[in-house]
């Protein structure tokens, strides 16, 4: 599963930085293009980090140890600013992309032809 899991990893990560990609799934074509610490990359992972405390703590912590940053981390402000010039096709993309990849394993265990996702023990 590590493997899979690795694979699946590698496999996002060069389509987030792919030109591509970033050409596609931007507001204007003058985004990110200048050499900033929110780059498109950085952008896409934050989002996908799943923020639970406040904005600024988890900017300080991203910037801190995910990035090694020896900089000062971005404003909140600055964030949002950014997040405006994504476009939804490019999580949605993503999604499509690790979808493919899982159902196209063929190590996936299936109950008379269907993949069981959760059961309803009432009736048993």
């Amino acid at each position: 599963m590590n493997q899979f899991f690795y694979q699946i990893t590698r496999k996002a990560s060069e389509l987030i930085n792919s030109n591509d990609y970033r050409s596609i799934n931007i507001t204007k074509q003058t985004a990110f293009t200048r050499n900033r610490k929110l780059t498109f990359p950085v952008m896409i992972v934050l989002i996908l980090n799943f923020l639970t405390r406040t904005m600024q703590i988890e900017l300080d912590d991203f910037f801190a140890n995910v990035l090694d940053a020896d900089t000062d981390s971005v404003t909140k402000q600055a964030f949002f600013k950014a997040r405006k010039n994504i476009l939804p096709n490019a999580f949605k993309e993503l999604f499509l992309m690790t979808r493919d990849m899982v159902l196209s394993k063929n190590k996936i265990k299936r109950h008379k032809g269907y993949r069981i996702f959760a059961i309803d023990g009432s009736k048993l």
